[in-house]
């Protein structure tokens, strides 16, 4: 599924504005920048994805690792896998414009695929981000995927700290499942400002409906978000903190020349999980 990533990163190289050599220093150096400016979400989010580059330093670096960790949490709760028992699954991603949350849904489904007797769902994907160049790498997935899977996406763009945005759109909130896959964090400094969205997710939410939080293992960002989603009625139904270490053996494969190109993807993160439910 990583190959996927692949095809992705392949499109993104191709779009940066700059001789080969010139465009790997530049990824180099987009990918040092935003190490760096994660290391000071708690006070303050200076990162912007508006440069092809900085899209692509973030889907190289970031997004099989943490697509990696949705696969694993939805294969290991079986709350998470319910929601593919039906002919369809319809999930929103909130944040999501990276890809890592979808992803790690399709790595799933593959697995399904492989079972015997077992009907992969249909899925209906809304991708959510205050990016709109997102929208390029994953509008047409249904496409680059090798198999028979019945997708359809969505990009919505939505700044959530602007209601003007997210008050004019409603499908998104008619989700089995919600993922927020290193959204909280990006947030965080801008908290109060983003406060009225989540209470309208939460109040809007149809009842069993879940959300997948994961996010950096930091009582501020985890403590945050869990004083909210119960204050808005959720249930708190798995909770874990951990870490994660991953293996390299599929993105060896899959993402080809540009590991001899760039620093190693991300292959261990601190994390903390949450499953949410709104009640029944």
């Amino acid at each position: 599924m990583f190959g996927l990533v692949k095809n992705v990163l392949d499109e993104s190289y191709s779009k940066i504005k700059a001789k080969a050599d010139e465009r790997d220093a530049l990824i180099c150096k987009r990918i040092g920048e935003l190490m760096e400016l994660y290391q000071n979400l708690a006070k303050e989010n200076a990162v912007t994805y508006d440069k092809p580059s900085t899209r692509f330093a973030y889907i190289y670096k970031y997004v099989t690792s943490h697509a990696n960790l949705v696969y694993q949490r939805i294969r290991s709760h079986r709350v998470l896998r319910s929601c593919f028992d039906s002919e369809q699954i319809v999930v929103s991603c909130i944040g999501g414009g990276p890809g890592s949350d979808l992803v790690g849904i399709l790595k799933y489904m593959s697995d399904l695929s492989n079972q015997d007797d077992v009907e992969v769902p249909k899925l209906r994907c809304f991708i959510l981000d205050g990016e709109n160049a997102w929208a390029d790498a994953w509008s047409d997935v249904d496409d680059k995927l090798q198999n028979d899977f019945r997708i359809s996406t969505y990009f919505i763009p939505m700044d959530v700290t602007k209601e003007k945005d997210w008050s004019q759109q409603s499908k998104y909130l008619s989700a089995d499942l919600f993922t927020m896959i290193y959204f909280a964090s990006e947030v965080y400094s801008r908290r109060d400002e983003c406060d009225a969205f989540f209470s309208n997710l939460f109040s809007k939410m149809k009842p069993g409906a879940l959300l997948l939080y994961i996010d950096n293992n930091s009582p501020c960002f985890t403590n945050w978000f869990d004083s909210i989603a119960v204050a808005g009625g959720l249930e708190i139904v798995k909770s874990e903190e951990e870490i994660v270490k991953m293996t390299t053996d599929e993105e060896k494969t899959a993402l080809g020349e540009y590991l001899s190109k760039f620093q190693p993807v991300k292959l261990e993160a601190n994390v903390a999980f949450r499953v949410y439910k709104k009640p029944d």
